[in-house]
């Protein structure tokens, strides 16, 4: 990517800053913001080798560490109503500042030389006795999961999955995934050994996924990864090629798609129409959906009068399984302490705030923790990257989590930890299983054919 084209883009964004910022210091902070992302905008553009995860990282911080907060500071509003001084501004952009060049010192250390050509690695998934047992019993599995899905007691359960009860978790999370898991593997087949029944089980695996994650009820951090996911991941993997342009399209999906969505997914009356025709841009990046800069701010005013707590989010995060009749005084996800700590001394008027993983960082550890979880999202989006250009089915597994990547660094980390390892449960652990079942019996039976030869 040619540098003239950086700086007059960079130009470009800086004059909008500009237009809404009155220069000082606190508009200087955000200028460092946009200085380092155009660098790191530079790294994966001028990458031979795919990387979704680089991509969608960069995405997120550009759209709600950079454009979202500009704006509401501009409009003197926060969407969570704390309003930060000078020093929670400042604070709150020296850390943004550290995450962002902590991850883009391990992209460009890790960067292939620019002159060494891309060649796609990506190779369909050919169907051979243990896939096509996998298949089958994963077709079974996903029919079963949606046949108890649709009973009255798991509908009852389902809808308790946004007030954190197991059992809707284990259903919305888990079980709902495997159709998903179905239809991504048939979409990996090589064409030229698909038969008529694999035809068959991906039509009815497509109206199972729209029955287990209906784009009309399902919220978007869930919606997004899915279908996303497929599209990119096993259907037009050709556009995640091109770091450029897949950075540009999800800009676009990010800025637009994202709030536009909520015209379906958060409408109870029905009135898709008058929803749609009413969205605001400018008043969507306003709202609640793009808080997480102003919730990282309020974090640093609550560690300012609070103190750090030493690790008790993660604990709690990491073991989010334990029961709260189990262990008492389990802390709550951090997003609900901050709406906590906002009611009591702002205009808070709900708990179920965002938290993004920088506060998480911070609340915890400070500085430290800052780096340390820059470092760790590092080797995250590493793998990420690398697991894209393995298989067909790995490409989606790479796209899937890359866009879960949002949920990740939006937050509250505990509720993106749980609900990620349903995921990974149904799309990755379960279809190895059965995969790994068929090829013990498979080896099991040649070594029956090759004694009974023998003898």
């Amino acid at each position: 990517m040619n540098w003239l084209l950086i700086a007059s883009v960079y130009f470009i964004v800086g004059a909008f800053q500009a237009y809404y910022l009155p220069l000082g210091i606190e508009s200087l902070s955000f200028f460092a913001i946009l200085a380092a992302l155009a660098v790191y905008f530079n790294i994966i553009a001028n990458s031979n080798y795919p990387k979704p995860a680089s991509v969608i990282t960069w995405v997120f911080f550009f759209v709600f560490m950079y454009i979202a907060p500009v704006i509401q500071m501009a409009d003197g509003r926060f969407p969570n109503t704390f309003t930060p001084g000078k020093t929670e501004i400042l604070t709150t952009n020296v850390l943004i500042l550290m995450f962002v060049i902590v991850i883009m010192f391990f992209e460009a250390k890790k960067r292939k030389p620019s002159s060494e050509p891309y060649i796609k690695k990506v190779h369909s998934v050919s169907v051979d006795y243990n896939n096509s047992g996998m298949i089958t019993w994963l077709f079974i599995l996903s029919c079963l999961s949606v046949l108890y899905l649709l009973s009255p007691q798991a509908r009852a359960a389902y809808l308790q999955a946004e007030n954190g009860k197991a059992m809707g978790l284990i259903l919305k999370h888990f079980v709902a995934m495997i159709p998903v898991s179905l239809l991504a593997y048939l979409l990996s087949l090589e064409k030229s050994t698909r038969s008529k029944l694999h035809n068959i089980y991906f039509i009815v695996s497509l109206v199972l996924v729209l029955i287990a994650k209906n784009p009309f009820n399902e919220k978007r951090n869930a919606l997004g990864p899915i279908y996303l996911g497929i599209v990119f991941g096993c259907i037009l993997t050709g556009w995640v090629v091109s770091n450029s342009r897949f950075l540009l399209l999800n800009t676009v999906i990010m800025f637009v798609a994202f709030p536009f969505m909520k015209a379906f997914t958060h409408n109870q009356d029905g009135d898709y129409f008058t929803q749609a025709s009413t969205f605001d841009f400018i008043r969507e990046l306003k709202g609640l959906d793009f808080d997480a800069w102003s919730n990282i701010a309020a974090t640093v005013h609550y560690v300012a009068n609070n103190g750090h707590l030493f690790g008790q989010q993660l604990a709690a995060t990491l073991f989010f399984w334990v029961p709260r009749n189990i262990w008492p005084s389990k802390p709550d996800y951090t997003g609900k302490l901050i709406a906590g700590y906002l009611t009591e001394n702002y205009s808070m008027w709900f708990e179920n705030l965002s938290n993004p993983i920088i506060s998480e960082a911070y609340i915890d550890f400070g500085v430290i923790g800052i780096i340390i979880y820059a470092v760790f999202i590092s080797l995250v989006v590493s793998k990420l990257n690398k697991l894209f250009n393995t298989s067909s089915y790995s490409s989606f597994i790479s796209v899937f989590f890359s866009y879960y990547l949002i949920f990740i660094f939006r937050g509250a980390l505990m509720s993106a930890v749980a609900y990620s390892v349903g995921s990974f449960l149904a799309i990755v652990v379960v279809p190895q299983i059965i995969k790994k079942i068929f090829e013990a019996t498979s080896f099991r039976t040649n070594n029956i054919r090759i004694n009974g030869d023998k003898t």
